[in-house]
C-alpha cells in the first residue's frame, strides 16, 4: 500500500536520518572527492564519452522545486526524508551502469549508462511518477518532482576533471549554454526566410470563419526535421511566431478586422524559465487587444499533466492573452480535469485521418464528448482532406481547420461566411 506523505506530515524522530546514511555503490559521494571521481571516470569511460566528448540526452535532472512549493516553510525539515524517498524510488528504478548524485538541496543528478535518450527520459518518469504518488498521489493533482535532459560534455576528453559535483554541474551548465546557442544559430540563419501563414478555422455550427490559426513556414532543409537537444531552437521559434502574431494583430486592427488569432507555442518555452522570460518579454509588447483576441495553442502537453502544473505555467501568461487552446493526442479525455486555467479549447490533431473510417468517427466523438467541459470547445486542426472534415463535422467538433477546409493565407484575413 502507497503512503502518502501529504502536506501536513512531519517527520518522527527516528525518521530524520540524513541522505548520507544511506548507501548504493552507484550512489556519488559529495563528500569523498576520490571516490566521486573515480566513479565519473568508470562511468564516462564505460560509456565511451572520453572518445565522444558529449554525453546527450541520457543524463536526467530530477528537481524538487515543486515538492519545496508544496511543502512551503516546512520544507527544510522534510527535505531529508523526501531525498530518502527519491533515493530508495531511484535505486530500485536504474541498472548497474547507472550512477547518481544529490546535487543540492533540490536536485537530483541521473546518470543512466548503455541507454538511449528515449529509455533514459523513460525511466525518470517513472522515476518521478513513483515518487509524485508516494509523496502526494495525483487525486488532488498537486505536482511534485520534475524532470528535465540535460547534456555532459567531458572536458578536454578528460573525465577526470570531473572531480566534484560542482565540476559536474558547471559543465552540465556550460555545455548547455554552448548547445543552446549552436541551436539559436541555425534560427538566426533561418530566420530571413520564415514566415507566419493564417489558416482560416471555421465555427461548423455558426458555418463562420471568425479566427484563424497561425504556422510558421520554415524553407525546407533550413532547420532539423527533429526536436532539438535543449529545446532552444523551438523556443526562439516560439518568440519569433509571437513577434509576426503582434505586427499582424496591429494590421488587422488598422484595417477593422476582428478576427481571433491562435499562435502556437510548446509547453516547454513557456515553462522553462530561460525561454520563458524572453518569451514573456515578447508578450510585454503585445497591443492591448492581444488580450481579447489573441489565443496561444499550447503544444507538448503530456496526456498526464496534473491541472496543477498547467495552472503554474499559465498564470505567467495569461494577463497578456485572451486563453489557450491544448493540443492533444487523438485519445486525449481528462478536458474536464483542466478546469480553471483559461483553457478556452482542446485540439486534436487530425492529420493522421486521411480515410476517414467507423472506428475514426468513435474515436473523434469520444474525444468531443469527454473534453468539451464547461465553456471548453474542441478543434479539430491539421484537417488533410474534405472527407476528414465532414466527419469532424458529424462529431460535432465546435471549429474545424486545415487545407480539407480552406487553404492557408498570406495576411492575417477577416470575419466571413460560408456559403
Amino acid at each position: 500500500m502507497v503512503k502518502k506523505l501529504g502536506k501536513d506530515w512531519m517527520p518522527t524522530r527516528s525518521e530524520k536520518s540524513n541522505y548520507l546514511d544511506s548507501y548504493s555503490s552507484q550512489k556519488l559521494d559529495p563528500s569523498n572527492p576520490a571516490q566521486f571521481q573515480a566513479k565519473m571516470v568508470e562511468f564516462c569511460r564505460a560509456n565511451k564519452t572520453a572518445a565522444d566528448a558529449l554525453l546527450a540526452g541520457n543524463i536526467q535532472l530530477l528537481g524538487f522545486e515543486h515538492v519545496r512549493d508544496s511543502f512551503g516553510d516546512r520544507w527544510p525539515q522534510v527535505k531529508a526524508k523526501v531525498h530518502l524517498l527519491t533515493e530508495s524510488v531511484i535505486k530500485k528504478m536504474i541498472t548497474s551502469d547507472d550512477i547518481y548524485v544529490l546535487a543540492n538541496d533540490e536536485q537530483f543528478i541521473v546518470l543512466f549508462g548503455m541507454a538511449d535518450r528515449e529509455k533514459a527520459a523513460r525511466k525518470s518518469k517513472l522515476i518521478a511518477d513513483e515518487v509524485n504518488q508516494r509523496l502526494h498521489g495525483f487525486s488532488d493533482g498537486t505536482e511534485g518532482l520534475s524532470v528535465r535532459a540535460l547534456i555532459l560534455e567531458v572536458p578536454a576528453g578528460k573525465p577526470e576533471k570531473l572531480e566534484s559535483v560542482n565540476e559536474l554541474a558547471k559543465s552540465v551548465q556550460e555545455t548547455q549554454k554552448e548547445k543552446e546557442e549552436e541551436e539559436c544559430l541555425v534560427f538566426v540563419e533561418a530566420k530571413a526566410e520564415m514566415r507566419l501563414s493564417f489558416w482560416p478555422v471555421t465555427n461548423i455550427r455558426k458555418r463562420l470563419v471568425s479566427m484563424y490559426q497561425a504556422a510558421v513556414v520554415v524553407p525546407e532543409g533550413a532547420m532539423p526535421e527533429t526536436d532539438s537537444e535543449t529545446g532552444a531552437l523551438e523556443a526562439a521559434v516560439d518568440t519569433f511566431a509571437l513577434t509576426n502574431a503582434s505586427a499582424a494583430l496591429i494590421e488587422a486592427a488598422g484595417q477593422k478586422k476582428r478576427a481571433f488569432l491562435i499562435v502556437p507555442v510548446r509547453l516547454e518555452t513557456i515553462d522553462i524559465k530561460r525561454y520563458r522570460d524572453a518569451y514573456i518579454e515578447q508578450c510585454r509588447l503585445l497591443p492591448q487587444l492581444a488580450s481579447r483576441r489573441l489565443f496561444l495553442m499550447v503544444e507538448g502537453i503530456p496526456d498526464d499533466v496534473p491541472q496543477s502544473k498547467l495552472h503554474g505555467v499559465f498564470s505567467y501568461v495569461a494577463p497578456f492573452v485572451a486563453g489557450f487552446v491544448g493540443r492533444f493526442n487523438m485519445g486525449f479525455d481528462r478536458g474536464d480535469k483542466l478546469g480553471g486555467i483559461s483553457m478556452v479549447g482542446m485540439a486534436a490533431d487530425g492529420s493522421g485521418v486521411d480515410n476517414p473510417s467507423p472506428e475514426d468517427l468513435v474515436t473523434m466523438s469520444d474525444f468531443v464528448v469527454k473534453n468539451r467541459a464547461g465553456k471548453s470547445r474542441t478543434f479539430f486542426i491539421n484537417t488533410v482532406n474534405f472527407d476528414a472534415a465532414s466527419m469532424a463535422r458529424r462529431a460535432h467538433f465546435d471549429y474545424v481547420q486545415g487545407v480539407g477546409v480552406a487553404p492557408a493565407m498570406a495576411q492575417f484575413g477577416t470575419v466571413f461566411s460560408i456559403t
